[in-house]
């Protein structure tokens, strides 16, 4: 019982705190305690503060050696070793507010993709996708329901609907590798699996699944760090999706090493 409350738990305590990793919150902060200082040098050096961080968070060198270090390359996959693929939700489907049966694909939809090529290709003989309602009572609303859209864009790629099976109960990376073992431990010993997922957040993902035992490889999408050089002005001039991609990024390695704290990877 203690272990559940403490999963329980986890879910939504990680979601509200979740703010706190935001870089426009560590820009607002100096800039709110600047406005209750009357110590010009004080007002000056909180200022000088949010200016250095928006330089650095902005600039597209700093944020692709982000990605660059973190990310995983992708594996050199091998034919008919592999039976199942494990797709993992999250930002597959855009949660527009309202229950609707459209397809409405986000930011992570290239995990989707990539998994029809893998099938397409005969890499893989069965999928099955990972993630529950991620809403939490009043707080949030999801009314994505990615898994079963997954399923039926899968189906309207022409995949046989039999082969491929949900998980709708996981919330987070941790639980989609306790809920996917549930679902295929039988298969541990006798094939490898292919776990699908972004490549900034591969890492996480390589880890909880050899926290339960998988035997799998793990293959990074929808890259975010670019390969070679970039322009001097990309490189240089600020640009406020950049402001954003570090914000991801943070959060990712924040939330791994939150991970590894409590062991859930």
């Amino acid at each position: 019982m203690l272990k559940l409350n403490k999963i329980t738990m986890f879910f939504p305590l990680s979601k509200i705190i979740d703010f706190l990793l935001l870089p426009i919150c560590w820009i607002f902060i100096p800039i709110i305690y600047a406005v209750f200082q009357k110590d010009i040098v004080k007002v000056k050096k909180s200022l000088l503060s949010v200016l250095f961080m928006l330089l650095l968070l902005t600039n597209g060198y700093f944020t692709n050696l982000l990605y660059s270090i973190w990310e995983l390359k992708k594996p050199t996959l091998q034919k008919n070793k592999y039976t199942w693929g494990i797709i993992l939700g999250g930002g597959i489907i855009r949660n527009t507010g309202k229950i609707t049966h459209d397809y409405t694909f986000a930011e992570s939809s290239d995990r989707l993709l990539q998994t029809i090529l893998l099938y397409k290709k005969g890499y893989i003989k069965k999928i099955l996708i990972t993630g529950g309602n991620t809403g939490i009572g009043l707080l949030t609303k999801d009314f994505a329901k990615e898994s079963y859209q997954s399923k039926q864009f899968m189906i309207t790629m022409g995949i046989p609907s039999e082969d491929i099976f949900l998980e709708e109960h996981a919330r987070n990376t941790f639980e989609n590798a306790v809920q996917s073992k549930k679902l295929l431990k039988k298969y541990f010993k006798s094939t490898s699996m292919i776990v699908i997922t972004s490549a900034y957040h591969s890492r996480r993902s390589k880890a909880c699944f050899e926290k339960q035992g998988f035997n799998f490889i793990i293959y990074p999408v929808d890259q975010l760090h670019k390969d070679g050089n970039t322009g001097l002005l990309q490189q240089i001039v600020p640009e406020e999706k950049n402001l954003y991609l570090c914000s991801k990024i943070i959060r990712e390695m924040t939330g791994f090493i939150v991970y590894k704290i409590i062991g859930y990877c």
